[in-house]
């Protein structure tokens, strides 16, 4: 009988994508990918214009090299397209300040706390100092190509299927960029979308909407989703993004109400977020621990309180048709 070898290459995995993750980390804080852009592209000039170490330059350049996030040509460096995009400040889709709240938030250590103190240590991230982190955030997601197919997906087992050419009016509850929702306009010129979210992320969704030129299908409204009415018996379709998961189930019950009512009859209400349901996945589990250490009332809710409290609203049927998807029917 063959014994069962232990490995430890896992561990390995993990340690060397947390020291991928601390060169990202000081490459950012440093603006060093601006600075490559500005044309200080060796690290003869860049330790002379800035005054840093020569050494502790170019290990760092070597390593960014290694790592795909600069090309390296004899003794100069240069930004590859994704670089240039998404690590320049000041860039269209700059999202270096977002990648950085999240790689350095003292994850480990408020996680310590809240268990050793049993209490948290609240940076809430729905507060509107962190509303230019969640523009970067939905920057970044309006280029998450994995996201179109997945949309896609989601939308067809809900029933609303983009081939179909009928008129659908879709709210799109937390927007962000919007990508979720334009894919059903993008493929049919009748789909009318209405977009909530803060108005800095909205200019995100603005932009997308013109680059896909579906600008004269969508509306942009910006609320908050706990305060504003949705109105009544308007909508096809709506559909909340990843944010149930930083309220209580009270904000959710309300909610949910007035989603109910927005809806006209044979509706479909899409929830597209980490549930607490079974054996977790490594998203959710993340999910789980950021909401909670990083919003006054984050818990990763399960489907079963979900489709409870839909079905006490008065929903027909709710189904989850993934870890992640949820469509009840009015």
């Amino acid at each position: 009988m063959t014994r069962k070898r232990i490995s430890s290459d896992y561990l390995y995995d993990l340690i060397n994508g947390v020291l991928r993750t601390e060169v990202l980390k000081a490459s950012l804080k440093l603006d060093l990918f601006s600075t490559i852009s500005q044309g200080l592209n060796s690290a003869e000039r860049i330790s002379k214009a800035r005054g840093w170490s020569k050494e502790a330059i170019t290990l760092l350049l070597d390593s960014l090299s290694s790592l795909g996030f600069l090309k390296k040509k004899e003794d100069f460096y240069s930004l590859p397209k994704t670089s240039e995009v998404f690590f320049v400040r000041g860039s269209e889709g700059y999202g270096g300040g977002f990648i950085l709240s999240v790689i350095d938030s003292e994850v480990s250590e408020r996680l310590v706390e809240a268990i050793e103190k049993g209490k948290r240590r609240i940076c809430d991230v729905l507060e509107e100092e962190f509303e230019v982190l969640w523009a970067q955030d939905a920057s970044l997601e309006s280029r998450r190509h994995s996201r179109l197919k997945e949309s896609l997906w989601m939308w067809r087992k809900a029933g609303i299927k983009p081939e179909k050419k009928r008129k659908l009016l879709v709210l799109d509850l937390a927007s962000g960029c919007g990508i979720k929702s334009f894919v059903l306009a993008e493929r049919n010129p009748l789909v009318r979308i209405v977009c909530v979210d803060r108005g800095v992320v909205l200019e995100v969704a603005r932009k997308l909407a013109s680059k896909l030129k579906i600008l004269d299908q969508v509306e942009f409204v910006e609320g908050d989703i706990l305060e504003m009415d949705f109105g009544d018996e308007k909508y096809d379709a709506v559909l909340l993004g990843q944010l149930t998961y930083y309220w209580s189930l009270d904000q959710v019950r309300n909610v949910f109400e007035k989603v109910r009512r927005s809806l006209k009859e044979g509706g479909r209400f899409l929830l597209h977020v980490s549930m607490a349901d079974g054996k977790l996945s490594p998203e959710a589990s993340l999910d789980a621990i950021f909401c909670f250490l990083f919003s006054e009332e984050g818990r990763l809710h399960g489907f079963s309180d979900y489709k409870r409290i839909l079905e006490e609203k008065g929903f027909l049927r709710v189904e989850k048709y993934a870890p992640k998807v949820l469509v009840a029917y009015k």
